[in-house]
Protein backbone atom coordinates (compact mmCIF):
# COMPACT_ATOMS: atom_id res chain seq x y z
CA UNK A 1 0.00 0.00 0.00
CA UNK A 2 1.42 3.32 -1.26
CA UNK A 3 0.88 6.33 1.03
CA UNK A 4 1.64 10.77 -0.07
CA UNK A 5 5.01 11.66 0.45
CA UNK A 6 3.79 14.60 1.34
CA UNK A 7 0.87 14.26 3.66
CA UNK A 8 1.16 10.78 4.86
CA UNK A 9 -2.37 10.23 2.99
CA UNK A 10 -3.41 7.11 1.65
CA UNK A 11 -2.91 6.42 -2.19
CA UNK A 12 -5.24 4.56 -4.40
CA UNK A 13 -3.29 2.07 -7.28
CA UNK A 14 -2.16 3.71 -10.26
CA UNK A 15 -2.57 7.28 -9.07
CA UNK A 16 -0.79 9.93 -10.13
CA UNK A 17 -1.56 12.64 -7.83
CA UNK A 18 -2.82 12.38 -3.87
CA UNK A 19 -6.37 13.54 -3.23
CA UNK A 20 -5.34 15.08 -0.27
CA UNK A 21 -2.88 17.75 -1.07
CA UNK A 22 -2.14 17.31 -5.06
CA UNK A 23 1.19 16.22 -4.79
CA UNK A 24 2.20 14.21 -7.97
CA UNK A 25 3.07 10.66 -7.07
CA UNK A 26 6.70 10.01 -8.05
CA UNK A 27 7.54 6.75 -9.12
CA UNK A 28 10.20 6.24 -6.75
CA UNK A 29 7.22 6.36 -3.99
CA UNK A 30 7.17 3.06 -2.05
CA UNK A 31 5.77 1.61 1.36
CA UNK A 32 7.77 2.52 4.46
CA UNK A 33 9.43 -0.25 5.52
CA UNK A 34 12.41 0.73 7.54
CA UNK A 35 13.80 3.69 8.99
CA UNK A 36 16.34 3.86 6.25
CA UNK A 37 14.10 3.33 3.38
CA UNK A 38 11.68 6.36 5.02
CA UNK A 39 14.70 8.81 4.89
CA UNK A 40 15.77 8.34 1.59
CA UNK A 41 11.98 8.43 0.26
CA UNK A 42 11.25 11.60 1.99
CA UNK A 43 14.13 13.22 0.56
CA UNK A 44 13.28 12.41 -2.89
CA UNK A 45 9.51 13.03 -2.44
CA UNK A 46 10.06 16.60 -0.50
CA UNK A 47 12.35 17.46 -4.05
CA UNK A 48 9.66 15.92 -6.49
CA UNK A 49 7.34 17.83 -4.72
CA UNK A 50 9.20 21.52 -4.83
CA UNK A 51 9.73 20.59 -8.46
CA UNK A 52 6.08 19.75 -9.06
CA UNK A 53 5.04 23.49 -7.02
CA UNK A 54 7.22 25.52 -9.78
CA UNK A 55 5.86 23.81 -12.68
CA UNK A 56 1.73 23.08 -12.04
CA UNK A 57 0.64 26.39 -10.41
CA UNK A 58 -2.98 25.08 -10.18
CA UNK A 59 -2.48 22.69 -8.07
CA UNK A 60 -0.13 24.84 -5.67
CA UNK A 61 -3.87 26.50 -4.83
CA UNK A 62 -5.48 23.02 -4.12
CA UNK A 63 -2.79 22.23 -1.37
CA UNK A 64 -3.91 25.12 1.85
CA UNK A 65 -7.21 24.41 1.50
CA UNK A 66 -6.37 20.80 1.44
CA UNK A 67 -3.77 20.97 4.28
CA UNK A 68 -6.03 23.17 6.55
CA UNK A 69 -8.59 20.60 6.66
CA UNK A 70 -5.71 17.80 7.67
CA UNK A 71 -4.74 20.23 10.61
CA UNK A 72 -8.28 20.98 11.59
CA UNK A 73 -8.92 17.28 11.65
CA UNK A 74 -5.61 16.66 13.61
CA UNK A 75 -7.15 18.95 16.21
CA UNK A 76 -10.55 17.60 16.60
CA UNK A 77 -9.28 14.08 17.01
CA UNK A 78 -6.69 15.53 19.39
CA UNK A 79 -9.78 17.08 21.33
CA UNK A 80 -12.35 13.76 21.37
CA UNK A 81 -9.08 11.96 22.69
CA UNK A 82 -8.61 14.17 25.55
CA UNK A 83 -12.18 13.80 25.91
CA UNK A 84 -11.92 10.67 26.23
CA UNK A 85 -8.84 10.31 28.56
CA UNK A 86 -10.82 12.58 31.00
CA UNK A 87 -13.96 10.77 30.48
CA UNK A 88 -11.71 7.19 31.67
CA UNK A 89 -9.93 9.17 34.29
CA UNK A 90 -13.62 10.40 35.83
CA UNK A 91 -15.14 7.04 35.64
CA UNK A 92 -12.21 5.22 37.56
CA UNK A 93 -12.94 6.96 41.53
CA UNK A 94 -9.70 5.48 42.66
CA UNK A 95 -7.38 6.60 39.90
CA UNK A 96 -9.31 9.99 40.71
CA UNK A 97 -8.75 9.98 44.58
CA UNK A 98 -5.00 8.94 43.98
CA UNK A 99 -4.79 11.84 41.94
CA UNK A 100 -5.82 13.84 44.66
CA UNK A 101 -3.33 12.49 47.02
CA UNK A 102 -1.02 13.25 45.01
CA UNK A 103 -2.02 16.78 44.68
CA UNK A 104 -2.97 17.34 48.09
CA UNK A 105 0.28 15.81 49.21
CA UNK A 106 2.08 18.47 47.01
CA UNK A 107 -0.04 21.43 48.12
CA UNK A 108 0.52 20.51 51.74
CA UNK A 109 4.03 20.30 50.58
CA UNK A 110 4.48 23.82 48.84
CA UNK A 111 1.93 25.55 51.66
CA UNK A 112 2.91 24.04 55.40
CA UNK A 113 4.84 26.35 57.54
CA UNK A 114 8.48 25.50 56.55
CA UNK A 115 9.51 25.11 60.41
CA UNK A 116 9.65 21.32 61.36
CA UNK A 117 8.61 20.75 64.95
CA UNK A 118 11.97 19.81 66.54
CA UNK A 119 12.73 15.83 67.14
CA UNK A 120 13.42 15.40 71.47
CA UNK A 121 16.84 15.84 71.86
CA UNK A 122 19.48 13.20 72.57
CA UNK A 123 21.57 13.57 76.49
CA UNK A 124 24.18 16.17 76.18
CA UNK A 125 27.37 13.46 76.72
CA UNK A 126 29.48 14.16 79.41
CA UNK A 127 32.14 14.43 76.63
CA UNK A 128 30.07 17.39 74.94
CA UNK A 129 29.21 19.11 78.01
CA UNK A 130 33.48 18.98 79.39
CA UNK A 131 33.80 20.76 75.82
CA UNK A 132 31.14 23.70 77.21
CA UNK A 133 32.40 23.82 80.58
CA UNK A 134 35.74 22.58 80.71
CA UNK A 135 35.73 23.91 84.62
CA UNK A 136 32.68 22.50 85.88
CA UNK A 137 31.28 18.99 87.10
CA UNK A 138 27.39 17.88 85.48
CA UNK A 139 25.73 16.45 89.00
CA UNK A 140 22.28 16.71 86.84
CA UNK A 141 20.19 16.36 83.36
CA UNK A 142 16.38 17.09 82.95
CA UNK A 143 14.64 17.98 80.01
CA UNK A 144 11.59 20.23 79.51
CA UNK A 145 9.66 19.33 76.55
CA UNK A 146 7.45 22.35 74.32
CA UNK A 147 5.03 22.09 71.47
CA UNK A 148 7.93 23.41 69.11
CA UNK A 149 11.24 22.98 71.26
CA UNK A 150 13.17 20.68 73.86
CA UNK A 151 15.57 22.00 76.10
CA UNK A 152 17.82 19.73 78.40
CA UNK A 153 18.82 21.61 82.10
CA UNK A 154 21.72 20.65 83.11
CA UNK A 155 22.99 21.62 86.92
CA UNK A 156 26.55 21.71 87.69
CA UNK A 157 28.75 22.30 89.98
CA UNK A 158 32.33 23.18 91.04
CA UNK A 159 35.13 23.37 93.86
CA UNK A 160 36.50 26.81 94.70
CA UNK A 161 38.93 27.54 97.68
CA UNK A 162 38.19 26.13 100.71
CA UNK A 163 35.77 28.99 101.41
CA UNK A 164 33.37 28.44 98.87
CA UNK A 165 31.58 26.31 96.20
CA UNK A 166 29.38 27.20 93.21
CA UNK A 167 26.45 25.53 91.57
CA UNK A 168 24.51 26.93 88.02
CA UNK A 169 21.80 26.09 85.76
CA UNK A 170 21.78 25.98 81.86
CA UNK A 171 19.01 25.21 79.23
CA UNK A 172 20.59 23.62 76.81
CA UNK A 173 20.28 23.47 72.82
CA UNK A 174 21.06 21.81 69.73
CA UNK A 175 22.38 23.79 66.58
CA UNK A 176 20.91 21.67 63.89
CA UNK A 177 23.08 23.68 61.16
CA UNK A 178 26.38 23.73 63.22
CA UNK A 179 25.76 20.35 65.09
CA UNK A 180 27.15 21.26 68.03
CA UNK A 181 25.19 22.14 71.43
CA UNK A 182 24.46 25.61 72.84
CA UNK A 183 23.74 27.33 75.97
CA UNK A 184 20.55 29.18 75.47
CA UNK A 185 19.98 30.64 79.07
CA UNK A 186 22.21 30.28 82.47
CA UNK A 187 21.32 31.26 86.36
CA UNK A 188 23.71 32.90 88.58
CA UNK A 189 26.30 31.55 90.24
CA UNK A 190 24.92 30.25 93.54
CA UNK A 191 26.84 29.50 96.49
CA UNK A 192 27.22 25.91 97.58
CA UNK A 193 28.64 23.99 100.81
CA UNK A 194 32.18 24.21 100.73
CA UNK A 195 32.56 21.16 102.69
CA UNK A 196 29.94 18.75 100.50
CA UNK A 197 31.37 16.83 97.47
CA UNK A 198 30.38 18.86 94.20
CA UNK A 199 27.39 15.48 93.50
CA UNK A 200 26.32 16.48 96.87
CA UNK A 201 25.95 20.12 96.36
CA UNK A 202 22.07 19.56 95.21
CA UNK A 203 19.02 18.80 97.23
CA UNK A 204 15.93 18.24 96.07
CA UNK A 205 14.83 19.33 92.66
CA UNK A 206 11.48 18.93 91.01
CA UNK A 207 10.69 20.04 87.48
CA UNK A 208 7.18 21.03 86.69
CA UNK A 209 6.39 20.70 82.63
CA UNK A 210 3.00 19.93 82.10
CA UNK A 211 1.97 18.77 78.56
CA UNK A 212 0.35 21.47 76.76
CA UNK A 213 1.52 24.34 78.75
CA UNK A 214 4.26 26.89 77.43
CA UNK A 215 6.03 27.10 80.69
CA UNK A 216 7.82 24.65 82.97
CA UNK A 217 8.93 25.60 86.31
CA UNK A 218 11.92 23.94 88.31
CA UNK A 219 12.51 24.41 92.40
CA UNK A 220 15.75 23.06 94.02
CA UNK A 221 17.30 23.50 96.85
CA UNK A 222 21.28 23.46 97.64
CA UNK A 223 21.77 21.49 100.71
CA UNK A 224 24.24 22.77 103.51
CA UNK A 225 26.23 20.72 106.31
CA UNK A 226 25.91 20.70 109.71
CA UNK A 227 22.95 20.70 111.70
CA UNK A 228 20.73 24.19 111.29
CA UNK A 229 18.53 22.05 108.93
CA UNK A 230 18.10 24.82 106.43
CA UNK A 231 18.46 24.69 102.76
CA UNK A 232 18.82 28.05 100.39
CA UNK A 233 16.01 27.43 97.73
CA UNK A 234 15.39 28.72 94.44
CA UNK A 235 12.20 28.75 92.09
CA UNK A 236 12.99 29.18 88.01
CA UNK A 237 10.36 29.65 85.60
CA UNK A 238 11.73 28.74 81.94
CA UNK A 239 9.47 29.68 78.67
CA UNK A 240 9.00 27.84 75.61
CA UNK A 241 12.28 29.87 73.91
CA UNK A 242 14.41 28.60 76.94
CA UNK A 243 14.98 31.47 79.01
CA UNK A 244 14.66 30.96 82.61
CA UNK A 245 13.58 34.14 85.11
CA UNK A 246 14.30 33.78 89.11
CA UNK A 247 10.55 33.59 90.70
CA UNK A 248 11.35 33.19 94.44
CA UNK A 249 14.75 32.40 96.45
CA UNK A 250 14.84 31.59 100.01
CA UNK A 251 15.25 29.09 102.60
CA UNK A 252 13.54 26.03 103.38
CA UNK A 253 13.78 22.93 105.54
CA UNK A 254 12.14 20.24 102.80
CA UNK A 255 9.90 20.48 99.85
CA UNK A 256 7.15 18.42 98.43
CA UNK A 257 5.14 18.25 95.21
CA UNK A 258 1.34 18.52 95.28
CA UNK A 259 -0.34 18.03 92.01
CA UNK A 260 1.35 21.55 90.02
CA UNK A 261 1.98 23.17 93.51
CA UNK A 262 5.60 22.82 94.85
CA UNK A 263 5.27 23.82 98.54
CA UNK A 264 8.76 24.80 100.66
CA UNK A 265 8.54 24.40 104.16
CA UNK A 266 10.16 26.88 106.51
CA UNK A 267 8.74 28.34 109.13
CA UNK A 268 5.62 28.39 107.59
CA UNK A 269 5.25 27.44 103.81
CA UNK A 270 5.58 28.69 100.24
CA UNK A 271 3.78 27.42 97.41
CA UNK A 272 5.26 27.53 94.15
CA UNK A 273 2.39 26.64 91.83
CA UNK A 274 2.76 27.01 87.68
CA UNK A 275 -0.85 27.66 86.03
CA UNK A 276 -1.32 28.47 82.06
CA UNK A 277 3.06 28.67 81.88
CA UNK A 278 2.51 31.47 84.79
CA UNK A 279 4.68 30.78 87.96
CA UNK A 280 3.12 32.20 91.06
CA UNK A 281 4.11 32.63 95.02
CA UNK A 282 1.92 32.42 98.21
CA UNK A 283 3.52 32.34 101.16
CA UNK A 284 1.67 31.17 103.97
CA UNK A 285 3.20 32.42 107.88
CA UNK A 286 3.81 29.90 110.42
CA UNK A 287 0.92 31.14 112.66
CA UNK A 288 -1.67 31.03 109.96
CA UNK A 289 -1.34 27.49 108.73
CA UNK A 290 -4.05 25.36 109.25
CA UNK A 291 -4.71 23.42 111.91
CA UNK A 292 -6.63 19.96 111.88
CA UNK A 293 -10.05 19.90 113.54
CA UNK A 294 -8.65 17.09 115.79
CA UNK A 295 -5.50 19.16 116.80
CA UNK A 296 -5.30 19.90 120.70
CA UNK A 297 -4.46 23.89 120.39
CA UNK A 298 -1.79 25.15 123.02
CA UNK A 299 -1.33 28.96 123.22
CA UNK A 300 1.61 30.93 124.37
CA UNK A 301 2.11 34.89 124.66
CA UNK A 302 5.30 36.73 125.39
CA UNK A 303 5.01 38.12 129.53
CA UNK A 304 6.97 41.41 130.10
CA UNK A 305 9.70 39.50 131.26
CA UNK A 306 10.92 38.43 127.93
CA UNK A 307 9.63 35.06 128.69
CA UNK A 308 7.51 32.84 126.12
CA UNK A 309 5.01 31.23 129.14
CA UNK A 310 1.38 29.35 128.28
CA UNK A 311 -1.57 31.35 128.81
CA UNK A 312 -3.39 27.69 129.79
CA UNK A 313 -2.09 25.17 131.60
CA UNK A 314 1.21 23.92 131.13
CA UNK A 315 1.09 20.33 130.94
CA UNK A 316 -0.93 18.57 128.47
CA UNK A 317 -2.40 15.29 127.89
CA UNK A 318 -2.85 13.71 124.44
CA UNK A 319 -3.89 9.86 123.04
CA UNK A 320 -1.31 8.71 121.16
CA UNK A 321 -1.73 9.87 117.39
CA UNK A 322 -3.16 13.02 118.28
CA UNK A 323 -1.83 16.13 117.38
CA UNK A 324 -0.87 19.41 119.45
CA UNK A 325 -0.56 22.64 117.21
CA UNK A 326 1.86 25.63 118.84
CA UNK A 327 -0.66 29.40 118.45
CA UNK A 328 0.90 32.86 119.42
CA UNK A 329 -2.34 34.80 121.98
CA UNK A 330 -1.67 38.07 120.84
CA UNK A 331 -0.48 40.47 117.65
CA UNK A 332 2.92 40.87 118.98
CA UNK A 333 3.77 37.10 119.53
CA UNK A 334 2.22 36.03 116.37
CA UNK A 335 4.50 38.51 114.89
CA UNK A 336 7.55 37.51 116.35
CA UNK A 337 6.72 33.85 115.77
CA UNK A 338 5.83 34.24 111.80
CA UNK A 339 9.36 36.00 111.76
CA UNK A 340 10.90 33.82 113.33
CA UNK A 341 12.07 35.77 116.33
CA UNK A 342 10.37 32.59 118.17
CA UNK A 343 12.08 29.33 117.80
CA UNK A 344 10.55 26.08 119.47
CA UNK A 345 12.91 22.98 120.79
CA UNK A 346 12.00 19.58 121.71
CA UNK A 347 13.25 16.36 122.52
CA UNK A 348 10.40 14.94 120.58
CA UNK A 349 13.59 12.67 119.09
CA UNK A 350 15.55 12.21 121.65
CA UNK A 351 13.30 12.25 125.35
CA UNK A 352 15.36 10.29 127.00
CA UNK A 353 17.40 13.67 127.74
CA UNK A 354 16.15 17.00 129.01
CA UNK A 355 15.30 19.51 126.23
CA UNK A 356 17.98 22.49 124.98
CA UNK A 357 18.43 24.97 122.66
CA UNK A 358 20.50 23.45 120.30
CA UNK A 359 19.92 23.13 116.46
CA UNK A 360 19.63 19.63 116.77
CA UNK A 361 16.37 19.96 119.00
CA UNK A 362 15.09 23.10 117.00
CA UNK A 363 11.64 22.36 115.28
CA UNK A 364 12.63 24.34 112.07
CA UNK A 365 8.91 24.89 110.88
CA UNK A 366 5.19 24.59 111.05
CA UNK A 367 3.14 24.62 114.34
CA UNK A 368 1.92 21.53 114.56
CA UNK A 369 3.39 18.47 115.90
CA UNK A 370 2.05 14.43 115.90
CA UNK A 371 2.61 11.93 118.18
CA UNK A 372 3.54 8.58 117.61
CA UNK A 373 4.81 6.78 120.35
CA UNK A 374 3.67 7.19 123.77
CA UNK A 375 6.33 9.36 125.48
CA UNK A 376 6.58 12.37 127.55
CA UNK A 377 8.07 15.42 125.40
CA UNK A 378 9.41 18.81 126.58
CA UNK A 379 9.34 22.00 124.74
CA UNK A 380 10.76 25.25 125.01
CA UNK A 381 9.98 28.19 122.97
CA UNK A 382 12.38 30.78 123.30
CA UNK A 383 12.24 34.65 122.24
CA UNK A 384 15.89 35.03 120.83
CA UNK A 385 15.97 38.76 122.21
CA UNK A 386 14.35 38.36 125.91
CA UNK A 387 15.46 37.69 128.83
CA UNK A 388 19.38 36.29 128.78
CA UNK A 389 19.23 32.87 131.06
CA UNK A 390 22.81 31.93 130.28
CA UNK A 391 24.10 28.39 129.37
CA UNK A 392 21.05 26.92 131.35
CA UNK A 393 18.90 28.31 128.94
CA UNK A 394 14.87 29.16 129.24
CA UNK A 395 12.62 27.11 131.00
CA UNK A 396 10.48 24.66 129.82
CA UNK A 397 7.33 26.13 128.21
CA UNK A 398 5.05 22.97 127.56
CA UNK A 399 5.04 19.28 128.72
CA UNK A 400 2.71 17.06 126.53
CA UNK A 401 2.04 13.62 128.05
CA UNK A 402 1.34 10.88 125.26
CA UNK A 403 -0.61 8.43 126.26
CA UNK A 404 -4.40 7.65 126.96
CA UNK A 405 -5.27 11.14 127.25
CA UNK A 406 -5.65 11.41 130.87
CA UNK A 407 -3.42 12.96 133.83
CA UNK A 408 -0.95 11.23 135.20
CA UNK A 409 -0.39 13.52 138.33
CA UNK A 410 -3.68 14.10 140.13
CA UNK A 411 -2.09 17.09 141.81
CA UNK A 412 -1.20 19.41 138.99
CA UNK A 413 -4.21 21.98 137.29
CA UNK A 414 -2.78 19.72 133.65
CA UNK A 415 -5.33 16.83 134.71
CA UNK A 416 -8.41 19.30 133.39
CA UNK A 417 -8.23 17.55 129.74
CA UNK A 418 -10.21 19.55 126.82
CA UNK A 419 -9.74 20.16 123.87
CA UNK A 420 -9.17 23.63 124.33
CA UNK A 421 -7.83 25.14 127.19
CA UNK A 422 -8.36 28.40 129.40
CA UNK A 423 -7.27 31.46 126.71
CA UNK A 424 -7.90 30.11 124.02
CA UNK A 425 -10.75 32.25 122.15
CA UNK A 426 -14.31 32.10 120.47
CA UNK A 427 -12.58 32.51 117.23
CA UNK A 428 -10.94 29.48 117.89
CA UNK A 429 -13.68 27.19 118.65
CA UNK A 430 -16.08 28.36 115.91
CA UNK A 431 -13.35 27.54 113.74
CA UNK A 432 -13.14 24.06 115.16
CA UNK A 433 -16.48 23.07 116.13
CA UNK A 434 -18.30 25.65 114.09
CA UNK A 435 -21.39 27.58 114.70
CA UNK A 436 -22.67 27.34 118.75
CA UNK A 437 -25.70 24.93 119.68
CA UNK A 438 -26.26 26.98 122.44
CA UNK A 439 -24.83 30.37 123.69
CA UNK A 440 -26.80 32.72 126.64
CA UNK A 441 -26.03 33.13 130.27
CA UNK A 442 -25.71 30.59 132.97
CA UNK A 443 -24.97 30.70 136.71
CA UNK A 444 -24.59 33.89 135.95
CA UNK A 445 -21.80 33.38 133.05
CA UNK A 446 -21.80 33.45 129.22
CA UNK A 447 -21.94 29.48 128.33
CA UNK A 448 -20.79 28.76 124.40
CA UNK A 449 -21.88 25.06 123.71
CA UNK A 450 -20.79 23.23 121.17
CA UNK A 451 -21.93 19.73 120.57
CA UNK A 452 -21.02 17.85 123.77
CA UNK A 453 -18.78 20.56 124.83
CA UNK A 454 -19.39 23.53 126.61
CA UNK A 455 -17.07 26.85 127.46
CA UNK A 456 -17.72 29.78 129.50
CA UNK A 457 -16.40 33.02 127.75
CA UNK A 458 -15.78 36.48 129.13
CA UNK A 459 -15.80 40.03 128.06
CA UNK A 460 -12.68 39.71 126.13
CA UNK A 461 -14.26 36.72 124.33
CA UNK A 462 -11.76 34.26 125.57
CA UNK A 463 -12.18 30.76 127.62
CA UNK A 464 -12.44 31.04 131.26
CA UNK A 465 -13.90 27.69 132.34
CA UNK A 466 -16.19 24.65 130.89
CA UNK A 467 -19.28 22.52 131.05
CA UNK A 468 -18.77 18.93 130.66
CA UNK A 469 -20.95 16.40 129.90
CA UNK A 470 -18.45 13.50 128.20
CA UNK A 471 -16.69 10.85 130.04
CA UNK A 472 -14.09 11.42 127.46
CA UNK A 473 -12.32 14.27 129.43
CA UNK A 474 -10.65 14.03 132.72
CA UNK A 475 -10.65 16.53 135.76
CA UNK A 476 -7.90 15.50 138.22
CA UNK A 477 -8.20 12.02 137.31
CA UNK A 478 -12.04 12.36 138.20
CA UNK A 479 -14.79 11.84 135.26
CA UNK A 480 -18.42 12.61 134.51
CA UNK A 481 -20.08 9.53 135.27
CA UNK A 482 -18.48 8.72 138.39
CA UNK A 483 -20.57 8.57 141.34
CA UNK A 484 -19.98 10.84 144.48
CA UNK A 485 -17.89 8.05 146.73
CA UNK A 486 -15.78 7.08 142.93
CA UNK A 487 -15.00 10.94 143.04
CA UNK A 488 -14.01 11.31 146.59
CA UNK A 489 -11.01 7.82 145.91
CA UNK A 490 -9.90 9.56 142.51
CA UNK A 491 -9.40 13.55 143.58
CA UNK A 492 -7.23 14.55 145.62
CA UNK A 493 -9.67 16.20 148.32
CA UNK A 494 -13.05 15.12 148.99
CA UNK A 495 -16.56 16.41 150.07
CA UNK A 496 -19.93 15.67 150.72
CA UNK A 497 -23.31 16.50 148.23
CA UNK A 498 -25.31 19.01 148.74
CA UNK A 499 -28.84 19.47 147.69
CA UNK A 500 -28.98 22.93 145.06
CA UNK A 501 -32.94 24.01 145.24
CA UNK A 502 -32.33 27.57 144.05
CA UNK A 503 -30.89 26.47 140.74
CA UNK A 504 -30.56 22.69 139.39
CA UNK A 505 -32.43 20.74 141.62
CA UNK A 506 -29.96 18.68 141.80
CA UNK A 507 -27.39 16.96 143.99
CA UNK A 508 -23.72 18.93 143.58
CA UNK A 509 -20.69 17.44 144.79
CA UNK A 510 -18.16 20.83 144.78
CA UNK A 511 -14.18 20.48 144.87
CA UNK A 512 -11.65 23.81 144.83
CA UNK A 513 -8.08 22.68 143.64
CA UNK A 514 -5.68 24.66 142.68
CA UNK A 515 -7.14 27.92 141.33
CA UNK A 516 -10.02 25.76 140.04
CA UNK A 517 -13.93 25.68 141.40
CA UNK A 518 -15.60 22.49 140.17
CA UNK A 519 -18.93 21.21 140.55
CA UNK A 520 -20.69 17.37 139.33
CA UNK A 521 -23.98 16.94 139.21
CA UNK A 522 -25.91 14.27 139.87
CA UNK A 523 -29.58 12.78 139.63
CA UNK A 524 -29.62 11.30 142.84
CA UNK A 525 -27.21 11.19 146.34
CA UNK A 526 -24.33 9.35 145.22
CA UNK A 527 -25.98 8.33 142.16
CA UNK A 528 -23.96 8.89 139.15
CA UNK A 529 -22.84 12.33 137.85
CA UNK A 530 -24.36 13.43 134.73
CA UNK A 531 -22.09 16.58 134.08
CA UNK A 532 -19.43 18.92 135.74
CA UNK A 533 -18.23 22.96 135.11
CA UNK A 534 -14.92 23.90 135.61
CA UNK A 535 -14.43 27.74 136.83
CA UNK A 536 -10.53 29.47 136.58
CA UNK A 537 -10.54 31.59 139.59
CA UNK A 538 -8.65 34.94 139.73
CA UNK A 539 -8.44 34.93 135.84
Amino acid sequence: MNFCKECGSKLQDGARFCRECGTEVAKTSTSITNSSKTNTSTTNTRTTAQQSRVSSPKKKSLKWPMVAGVALIIIVAGIIIYKMNDTETASNPADEENNNEVTTETQTETNENPEVVEEEPQSVTSEQFQELFPDWQMIKQEKVNFEESNYPILVMGKKGSSDFGKVKLTVMDYNNQEKQWESVWETEEFEADPYLDVDSFLGDMFLLNPEGQNGALIVFNLLHSGNSGMYSTTAIQIDNQGIGTNKWTGYGTSMEVDNSTVIVYEKGETHITLQDGNVAVEEITRSDLEVTSDSTIVKFILDNHGLIVPTGDKEIYVELGEEISFVPADDITKQLFDDGEIAIYTNLWNNDSPVNTSNANRLPGGNTVEFTEETTVEFILEYYDGANFGLDGPPVTFIVHVGDGKAVDENTSAAITTRFQVGDSLTDLIDHYGEPSFDDYYNGGRLVFFEDDGYFIDGNELVYGFYITSSDYTIFNGQVGMTGNELNEALPVTTEPYFDDVYSQEYVYQYNIDDYKIHFYAKEENGPTYSATIIKMNY
